[in-house]
């Protein structure tokens, strides 16, 4: 599987926000080096309009916080099955599942 967060974004600490979307560019290095070798432990979703935390196995933790009008901004998809692929996402505030099949028929509707 595989996450895109499409906007905002934070990567944790164990007591502190290591950077984000909105930190200076030069700090963002250091902290994806951190997560370079991290396994995820843990995928769970919080808030009324649902948001994502990735739990890694170092203690950090990857969260989306869209800070704009609409919905949250993320996407999990399967990396493998390139002929049956499949994304969650949130459309009209809550979770949509969609695969390559369904995404077809409404281009073609």
């Amino acid at each position: 599987m595989g996450l895109m967060i499409h906007w905002s974004w934070r990567i944790e600490g164990p007591r502190s926000i290591l950077c984000g979307s909105w930190s200076k560019e030069r700090r963002w290095p250091a902290a994806f080096a951190r997560l370079l070798d991290a396994r995820v432990l843990e995928i769970s979703m919080f808030g009324r309009l649902p948001e994502i935390d990735l739990g890694l196995s170092n203690g950090l933790h990857v969260v989306s916080l869209m800070t704009a009008e609409g919905q949250p901004q993320w996407t999990l998809f399967d990396r493998h099955d390139r002929k049956n692929q499949c994304w969650i996402r949130v459309k009209r505030g809550v979770l949509c599942f969609e695969t390559t099949n369904t995404a077809r028929a409404r281009r073609s509707s």
